[in-house]
C-alpha cells in the first residue's frame, strides 16, 4: 500500500496496453473506482488517452468509522490531479474528498448517472440506454454509446496477424464466443447452458474455429462442458495462465456474445466484425430486477436498431458491417477540450 492510502484504498500506477498513442498532452490523471472489472475498465480506458500512466485509486466500501481515516483526508501534501475520472456509486464519496482536499482544483468526470450530488462533477457521461429527458437540459451531461473500455481499433489491428497465425493458421473462419453469467436480469438455466454447448458444437462441425472465453460470473458447468468438446478447432481459455482475450477479439471474423454484458459487446465492436447476441432466459423471481432487465434490453435494442453493432443470434452466422467508432477516444477528446477551456479561462 502506498503511504497515506488508508485501509479502504489501494494505489496503482497503470501502464497502458495501447501501442499507438498519437499526441497526448501531459496531464496528471487519477481514476477512482471499486476493483470491479466493469467500473475500473471504463475509467482506465478513458484515462489512458489523457495520461500515458494514470494512477488508479481503488476502493472498497467502508464503514463510517473507517472513513474518518480515509485516504483523501490525508493527501493534502500530494500534488493535485488535473483530472479525476470516476465510475460506480462508491467512488462518488471519494471524489467529494478529493475536491475538498484540493479546494476544487481537479477537473472531475463521472461515467454514469451520479447517485449523490451531480454538482461534484464538471462532466457526466451517461450511456444512451440510461439517458433521461431531464439530462437533455443540463450542459454538463453527455450521451455515450455503450460504455468506454480499454480496447481500440488500432490495438486489434496490430494484434490480428499474430492472433490469426496462432489460432487459425490455415485461414479457417473464426468465431469468438464470449460467455458471461447469471445476473439480476438474466439466468443461465439448464436450457440456456445446453443451447450454448449445442451452438459451439455446431460451429465446430461446420468448420469454424471457435475461441471461447468464460467470465468470473460464468457457471462452472459451462467451462467444464466446453472442455469436453474434444476438437482441434475448439479453443477455450480455462482461466489459468495468460488471458488471451485481446487476441480472441483480434482474430475473430464474427462474435457470439451472451446478452448479460454491455462491455464485451462494446469491446468487440472495435473489430468491425459481426456481433451476434446470444439470447438468455429472464432471471426468476425473487432475484429478478425489472429495471436492470429493461436497461439491458434498451442497450441491445439500441445496438440493433440504431447503432448497427449487433443482431440477435438465430442459429446462423450473418454477414454485416458497421462503421467502427472509437467511443472511448471521443469521450477522452471531449474531456480534454473542456479541461483546456477551463484552464485557459482561469
Amino acid at each position: 500500500m502506498r503511504p497515506g492510502g488508508g485501509e479502504g484504498c489501494r494505489w496503482r500506477r497503470i501502464r497502458s496496453r495501447h501501442e499507438a498513442w498519437g499526441s497526448i498532452i501531459s496531464m496528471r490523471v487519477w481514476t477512482v473506482s471499486e476493483e470491479k472489472a466493469g467500473t475500473l475498465t471504463q475509467c482506465l480506458g478513458v484515462a489512458q488517452n489523457l495520461d500515458r500512466n494514470p494512477t488508479a485509486r481503488i476502493f472498497r466500501k467502508q464503514t463510517r468509522a473507517e472513513r474518518i481515516f480515509s485516504a483523501f483526508r490525508q493527501i493534502a501534501a500530494e500534488k493535485a490531479p488535473d483530472i479525476v475520472i470516476s465510475c460506480g456509486s462508491i467512488s462518488e464519496r471519494y471524489v467529494a474528498d478529493i475536491k475538498k482536499a484540493y479546494g476544487g482544483r481537479s477537473f472531475t468526470v463521472h461515467l454514469q448517472p451520479p447517485r449523490r450530488d451531480p454538482g461534484l462533477f464538471d462532466m457526466v457521461f451517461v450511456s444512451r440506454h440510461d439517458w433521461t429527458e431531464a439530462m437533455e437540459h443540463d450542459p454538463k451531461y453527455f450521451k455515450m454509446v455503450g460504455v468506454p473500455h480499454r480496447i481500440s481499433p488500432d490495438l486489434l489491428a496490430a494484434r490480428r496477424e499474430g492472433a490469426r497465425a496462432r489460432f487459425a493458421p490455415g485461414g479457417e473462419p473464426v468465431v469468438t464466443l464470449l460467455i458471461g453469467g447469471s445476473t439480476w436480469a438474466y439466468a443461465f438455466d439448464r436450457q440456456t447452458i445446453e443451447r450454448i454447448i449445442a451452438t459451439a458444437t455446431d460451429l465446430v462441425e461446420r468448420g469454424y474455429v471457435v475461441l471461447a472465453s468464460t467470465s468470473r460470473r460464468s457457471e462452472p458447468e459451462i467451462l467444464a462442458r466446453l472442455m469436453e468438446l474434444n476438437s482441434p478447432r475448439m479453443m477455450l481459455w480455462d482461466r489459468t495462465g495468460d488471458n488471451p482475450y485481446i487476441d480472441y477479439l483480434a482474430a475473430a471474423d464474427a462474435f457470439i456474445i451472451t446478452a448479460d454484458t454491455v462491455t464485451m459487446v462494446c469491446e468487440a465492436s472495435m473489430s468491425g466484425k459481426p456481433i451476434h447476441i446470444f439470447p438468455l432466459a429472464r432471471q426468476a423471481e425473487p432475484q429478478f430486477e425489472k429495471k436492470k432487465f429493461e436497461k439491458f434490453e434498451r442497450f441491445h435494442a439500441d445496438m440493433r436498431e440504431n447503432i448497427g453493432f449487433a443482431r440477435p443470434f438465430q442459429g446462423v452466422m450473418e454477414e454485416f458491417s458497421y462503421p467502427v467508432e472509437d467511443e472511448t477516444l471521443r469521450i477522452s477528446s471531449l474531456i480534454r477540450t473542456a479541461y483546456e477551456k477551463r484552464e485557459s479561462q482561469s
